[in-house]
Order: C-alpha cells, then sequence, then structure tokens
C-alpha cells in the first residue's frame, strides 16, 4: 500500500512513466505476437519437424521444381531415411454457381499428399485409396476459407456435388484453417483421376506449379536424407536427359514457409526492442528527478533507521507496479494492435490467421514486465542509497545532496535515449528513401490508365486452339467497344503478376553444355499488346496482325535475351528455337523455329525490385493458353471503366469470371506490400521513441532550470540578458543530443548493415539519410530545450530571489 500510495502522490510522473512503458511493452508483445504466429509457433502437421520441402538443383545452381514423372521415380527409389513422399500439381479451376462463375485454385494431391503431411479434416473426410485410382469418380477437399466464403461454412456442404468447368465433384471435407499447403491451394482432388485431363503432366520436364514434400524417418537429419536422395537423382540422371544434373535441394518445411519474411521479422524484433530500452531509459530518467524531489523524504527515512537496502527495495517495488501496470495496458495496446496487423499485413507474410494475443504472448509480457524494473529502476535505487544524510538535513531542500553523480546519470540516459533513436530513426529514413526510389522506378512499360483481366479460356467449350484464339479475340473486340478504350492487347502472362513459366533457348549455330541452356519466360501476345502498354521496341518491329497465324515463326525477344544470345550483334533475322509451354496440351514441349523480328525493352517481371527479366513473345496463335491477361488502356474515370469492362466481357459468356478486373498500377503497389509494412512499423517506433527521446530532453532541462531558479535570478539581478542566459541553457541540451548522435552514428552506420537485402536504389550509408536524421534530432533537441529555458528566463528576478 505505501508503495501505491507514493505513486498516486505523483500523479504526472506515474501517467507519464505508465504510458512510455505501455507504449514500448506494448509494441514488443505486438510484434511477438507476429513473431509467435508465424515463425515460432510449430505448423499444424503431425510431427511438423521431420517434414522437407524439396526441390531440385539444376546444373547451373538454379532452384527447380520436379515434374510428375521425376516425383514417381524419387518415390520408387526412395532411401530408408524417407519414411514418405507426397505430390501436388496446381490448376485454376471455375466453381460454377447461382451467382456466376467464381475462379479458384485445386491441388491436384497424390495418394501420398494427406498422410504424409499429417492433418485430419475439419468437417468431412479425406480421399479414400480406391478415389485415388484413375477412373474414380471426381472428389473434392475444400480449403476452411472456400468453405466460408462459397459455402457460408454450410456443415451440409459435404456430399454436395460442385460444378465446374473440369466437372463435377463431390465435396467430402473441409480442411482446418491452419491448413494452407501448398500456399495457393484453395481445394484439394486427387491427383490420378485427373491425368487424363492434364497430358502435360506425363512430360517429364513440366515442372511449373508443382510442389514436392517428403517426410523424414526418425532421427534422420536432412544432409543424410539429401546425400542418400542424390543417389538416386544421380542415376536417374544418367538414365534421362530432362534428369541430367539434377540433384535434390531438402529444406525443412517451417524453414522454407518462412524464409521470406524471417529477415523482416528479426529486423523489426530488434527495433522494438530498441524501442524499449529508450522508454526505460525515459522513465529511469523521470524516476531519477522524482527521487531528486523527494530526497528529504529519503534522507528523513533514512535517519529514522530505514536501511539503504530498504529504501532501494521500496524504489524498486515502485518500479514493479509501474512495469506490471505499463504492461496491463501494453497488452491491450497490443490487443489492439494485432487486429490492424493482421489487417495491413501483406499477402506474402505466411500464417497470418495464426497471429493472435495468446497465453505465449501474454507469458511474454509478463518476462518483459519482470525484466524492465531492473532496466530502468536499478540506477535510481542505487542514487536512493548515496544520500549524503549530513548536507540533506542540513540543508532542508529538495535535492540537495544529490551531487554530480546523478547529473551525470541523467544526462547519460538522454545520451542513451538520442543515440538509440537515431539508429531507428535512421533505419526508417533508409527503408523510406528505399521506398520512394521504388515508387521511382519504371517497371519497363506505362502501367497509369491500364486496367488487367486474367480471363479463363473456358476449354470445355473452347477445346482447340482455334477456339481459344476466337475467344479470346472476341474478348478483346468486346473490351475495344467500351467506350473511353484507347487500345487493347492480349498477353500470356502480364507483369507484375509473377505468373509464367519458362522455355529453354537454342540459337542457331551455338551449343551449351546439357542442364545449362539459356532460358527465358515464355510470352504470347497478340499484334496491340506492346502498344497498349507502351514496352518499347528498341530495335526491328513489334508483332504486326499479319502474325497472328498459328503458322507465324516470327518472335520477338527482350534486351536481356538478345545481349546474352548474341552480345555485340544485330539481334534481329537471328534464328532461334523455342519450345511451347502451353499446361495440359499434349503439344507442351514441341519444338517451334522461329527468326527474331525485334527486340523489346526490358521489363520487370515481379517486383521493381527485380532484374531486368529475359522474355520471348511469340504470336498468340502459335500456343494459345487455357488463360491470358486482356490489357487496356482507357481515359476517364478508373472505377466506371472497369464496371463498363467487367459488364462487357460478362456479355461474351456469364461463365467468365470477371471479379478479378484490376489497375496494373494496384498490381504493382501489391507487390510493395510487404516493404509498406516494414516501412509503416519500422517508422512508427522510430516516431515514438523521438517523441520519448524529446520528453526526456525536456524533462531533464526543466528540472535542471528549476533546480537553478535561484542562480537564474541572481544572474539576472546582476544584469544577464535573457538571449543570453536562454542560448546557455539551450547549448546544455544540445550539447546532450550532440553526444548521443556522435554515439548513434557509428551505431546505425553497424545496424543499417541489416538493411542491406532489403533497401533498393541507396546505400547502407547513405549519407543524406544520416546527415538529415541527425540534423533533425539536434533541432528536436534545441527545441525541447528552448521551451523550458523559455519559460524560466521570463521569470521576476525579484520573485525567483524571494522564492528562495
Amino acid at each position: 500500500m505505501t508503495t501505491l500510495r507514493s505513486l498516486v502522490r505523483a500523479p504526472v510522473f506515474t501517467l507519464v512513466a505508465v504510458g512510455a512503458l505501455s507504449l514500448g511493452i506494448g509494441a514488443n508483445s505486438a510484434l511477438f505476437s507476429v513473431i509467435d504466429g508465424v515463425l515460432l509457433q510449430p505448423l499444424p502437421y503431425a510431427d511438423a519437424e521431420h517434414l522437407v520441402f524439396v526441390l531440385a538443383l539444376t546444373a547451373t545452381g538454379e532452384n527447380s521444381a520436379l515434374s510428375y514423372p521425376e516425383f514417381r521415380d524419387w518415390r520408387a527409389g526412395k532411401p530408408s531415411s524417407i519414411q514418405a513422399m507426397a505430390f501436388a500439381y496446381g490448376v485454376g479451376l471455375r466453381v460454377r454457381g447461382r451467382d456466376g462463375a467464381t475462379n479458384t485454385t485445386v491441388a491436384y494431391a497424390s495418394e501420398d499428399f494427406f498422410p504424409t503431411m499429417g492433418i485430419a479434416p475439419l468437417v468431412g473426410r479425406l480421399p479414400s485409396q480406391e478415389e485415388h485410382q484413375p477412373g474414380s469418380a471426381h472428389v473434392m477437399v475444400l480449403s476452411y476459407e472456400l468453405w466460408r466464403g462459397r459455402f457460408s461454412g454450410d456443415p451440409h456442404a459435404i456430399g454436395r456435388a460442385v460444378d465446374t468447368n473440369r466437372g463435377a465433384f463431390t465435396v467430402i471435407g473441409v480442411m482446418p484453417p491452419s491448413f494452407h499447403f501448398p500456399e495457393w491451394a484453395q481445394s484439394w482432388t486427387p491427383l490420378e483421376p485427373m491425368l487424363a485431363q492434364t497430358p502435360a503432366l506425363a512430360n517429364r520436364d513440366w515442372r511449373a506449379d508443382n510442389r514436392f514434400v517428403a517426410r523424414l524417418a526418425p532421427g534422420v537429419t536432412v544432409e543424410r536424407a539429401r546425400t542418400e536422395l542424390a543417389l538416386v537423382a544421380s542415376r536417374l540422371g544418367a538414365e534421362y536427359k530432362e534428369d541430367a544434373g539434377l540433384a535434390p535441394d531438402l529444406t525443412p518445411l517451417p524453414t522454407a514457409a518462412t524464409s521470406g519474411v524471417r529477415p523482416s521479422l528479426m529486423l523489426l524484433a530488434g527495433a522494438v526492442a530498441l524501442l524499449l530500452v529508450i522508454a526505460c531509459a525515459n522513465v529511469a530518467n523521470l524516476s531519477l528527478v522524482r527521487g531528486s524531489m523527494r530526497a528529504r523524504e529519503l534522507a528523513v527515512r533514512s535517519a529514522l533507521g530505514a536501511s539503504a537496502r530498504r529504501i532501494a527495495r521500496q524504489l524498486l517495488a515502485e518500479s514493479a507496479v509501474l512495469a506490471a501496470a505499463g504492461g496491463a495496458i501494453g497488452l491491450g495496446f497490443a490487443w489492439g494492435a494485432v487486429r490492424l496487423l493482421r489487417a495491413a499485413a501483406p499477402a506474402e507474410l505466411p500464417r497470418v490467421n495464426e497471429i493472435a494475443l495468446n497465453w505465449r504472448v501474454v507469458a511474454f509480457t509478463v518476462a518483459v514486465c519482470a525484466l524492465t524494473p531492473l532496466i530502468f529502476g536499478l540506477v535510481p535505487a542505487m542514487q536512493a542509497t548515496r544520500l549524503d544524510l549530513a548536507t540533506m538535513m542540513k540543508h532542508g531542500s529538495r535535492g540537495a545532496g544529490r551531487g554530480r553523480r546523478e547529473g551525470l546519470a541523467r544526462s547519460a540516459f538522454i545520451v542513451v535515449q538520442v543515440a538509440l533513436s537515431l539508429v531507428l530513426l535512421v533505419g526508417a529514413g533508409l527503408l523510406a528513401r528505399s521506398f520512394l526510389a521504388l515508387r521511382a522506378t519504371s517497371p519497363g512499360y506505362d502501367p497509369e490508365q491500364l486496367i488487367a483481366l486474367r480471363v479463363d479460356g473456358l476449354e470445355e467449350k473452347n477445346n482447340t486452339a482455334e477456339k481459344l484464339v476466337n475467344f479470346y479475340s472476341r474478348i478483346r473486340e468486346a473490351v475495344a467497344a467500351v467506350p473511353g478504350t484507347q487500345s487493347v492487347g492480349l498477353i500470356y502472362s502480364l507483369p507484375p503478376s509473377r505468373v509464367g513459366v519458362d522455355t529453354k533457348l537454342q540459337p542457331a549455330g551455338q551449343q551449351f553444355e546439357r542442364g545449362k541452356e539459356p532460358s527465358a519466360l515464355f510470352q504470347l501476345a497478340d499484334a496491340g499488346y506492346f502498344t497498349t502498354v507502351r514496352q518499347p521496341i528498341i530495335r526491328g518491329r513489334g508483332f504486326a496482325q499479319s502474325d497472328m497465324t498459328a503458322s507465324s515463326r516470327a518472335i520477338i525477344v527482350t534486351a536481356s535475351v538478345a545481349a546474352r544470345l548474341w552480345p555485340g550483334q544485330n539481334a534481329v533475322g537471328q534464328r532461334l528455337r523455342v519450345f511451347k509451354q502451353a499446361p495440359g496440351r499434349a503439344d507442351t514441349n514441341e519444338p517451334v523455329d522461329g527468326e527474331v523480328i525485334g527486340v523489346a525493352g526490358n521489363v520487370k517481371f515481379g517486383s521493381l525490385t527485380d532484374t531486368a527479366s529475359a522474355e520471348i513473345y511469340l504470336p498468340l496463335p502459335v500456343d494459345p493458353w487455357r488463360n491470358t491477361f486482356v490489357v487496356a488502356r482507357h481515359r476517364g474515370d478508373e472505377a466506371s471503366y472497369i464496371r463498363a469492362m467487367r459488364r462487357a466481357v460478362a456479355a461474351v459468356d456469364p461463365d467468365i469470371s470477371v471479379d478479378g478486373i484490376t489497375s496494373v498500377t494496384q498490381m504493382l503497389s501489391s507487390t510493395l506490400a510487404d516493404r509498406r509494412f516494414s516501412l509503416v512499423l519500422l517508422t512508427a517506433f522510430a516516431a515514438i521513441a523521438l517523441a520519448l527521446a524529446t520528453v526526456g530532453i525536456y524533462g531533464v532541462i526543466a528540472y535542471g532550470l528549476t533546480q537553478r531558479r535561484h542562480e537564474i535570478g541572481v544572474r539576472m539581478a546582476l544584469g544577464a540578458q535573457r538571449p543570453a542566459l536562454l542560448a546557455l541553457f539551450v547549448r546544455q541540451g544540445l550539447a546532450l543530443a550532440l553526444i548521443g548522435a556522435a554515439i548513434g552514428l557509428p551505431l546505425a552506420a553497424l545496424a543499417t548493415r541489416l538493411l542491406a537485402s532489403v533497401v533498393y536504389g541507396v546505400t547502407v550509408l547513405d549519407a543524406m539519410t544520416f546527415g538529415t536524421v541527425a540534423v533533425m534530432l539536434v533541432i528536436v533537441a534545441g527545441l525541447a530545450s528552448y521551451l523550458p529555458a523559455r519559460r524560466l528566463t521570463r521569470v521576476d528576478p525579484v520573485e525567483a530571489l524571494r522564492g528562495e
């Protein structure tokens, strides 16, 4: 009770201290909930630590998926170190209903898939062994999201027939909300009955959209399994030319699932840890100031027999209460922050649904609350045990007897706050400059006023290449007729959709070692594409309408391909062999011998951070795919144009799903979502740190001037001018800020090396960012010093002297 009464008697101190701690602890708890849900929580599979994600390393050292025939052969020859292997292949699926068609993705799962993953359905059952046999009736297991969205979470959906473009499927089960493998799967169906509809899967070098997982035997290391599986791969490489040079690349599934986000989350974890240290330094300073103001009280207690240990224990108890209150409020802050984080998290962040304020987060918060009093309460408690009782009792004034050491301690805490705030601000500044540099980067085409829709080719109706071409032509004509349309083009894979597949390149007269042949992204475009997206043709010409035939052998390559295949030569007129890549068709990998008619400018196929992608373009009728992008450049209001475009496309065929129309600028923006997420969080942490440092400087200067009130009165009575006094006291705050900046700059130089993989367009030692942040901090410190100094130098010297 004594502790609580003491804090209640100092409401301003208590509120400010609890507020600072709640921000620091709450930010740490919120981010820990993200790290716990994404990185620390075990995957929802039985013995998930035994699961490994399997890729193949090519002879050139690049990662590659495995084809279905390769999977079967690796499974047949698997060593004893591997218990089971599972395979899944992704296919677009259009689910029809009374509300129209919806595009989803179905995973064709091998017979071993669900047993290997080791997870039971939430509702219903998994496919039986008979349902995995060729020719069996089609069944489907739904993802939790598809069940909740398309079927409104109806438990009676089990047993219901679903009409799709690949036939009727009977729903037999629903997976738990935690199951998301492969990451793109919205439903699962046995692979073997679907092989007849997907002849490309029989091709040994068809490796697109595949996922391969293995379960290791108990006690087996990844290295041992990799070594033993390499013998299988080597034997198959000698037997099949497509497998030449392939070697297994095994990664624990938990690591593979989070490898893309782990560095960013660890970076943010370091940032919130610094924020907590800054908050603790702030509260320690406030405690020192408060200790000075209650020095007489503590001296009297000591004179009456209270031991130094008892006084220290009392002050540490007050610190513990402050930390507990800050932790309780911080948990409330974290609860709201977690909701915001889940809503704002980029699509690339895995396991978002598992981010929650659970008992582990509460336990983490309790641990932080137990640790923080030692950080911010120990120094004030030690200072309180070193009171000069004789001086205190002689002068009877608050703050007497505290000495030079306490002033040095307060100044040291300010320096720490400034130095660590500078580290956070420099990091945020680098990310901000990097983000602006990315926004200003050209993707190689003009995304403004550009609208895109990925159209399903409705293969059940357009089951020949000629029908597909005619179908796409009807859509193009419908979009061209929409008011406001300037031009329309068709492309198989529109940057930055990240959807595509490579093809090997064989330029005439050149030989490459097997497994080391050059490759490029396989593209199919019509005559209007390059004009519509404004991708320049830098040599030769683009496609003409006369090239739009199945027998055309015109090829356009990007500048990076031309430089790779024909360095120092004119690529136009060169002969080049490529290979058809349309999935699901028997002519997949059929060679196409053509002539390069043009060289197009390089584009960034995925994110704006990507290097220029190698791409080759064939006329769309040569190898029409089961889906393609329609892209239109328009003028006028975007929302109105999208609505009109949606109506026009739907009028061509009611089975077309038109819910995916979007602007290309939005598509580009989505590729920056992970960077935007990190930038916003780090900037928020840096802003809080700056605010805490500012409050700390203000408090120290204000308290110091209050203690020197009599001195100020004497100086002014003797003729000292207010501007001179003001400058004197402001210099004290600036000196602390300059020392903090001098320490913080080299710390920031070390810390920003961790940003090397995420910054773009700037160096991690960017002088402008470092200089701007340092100057800003000094200016803020000057203002924080100026305000209390201005207030006290306006005091009437007579009043100041009378007060003493």
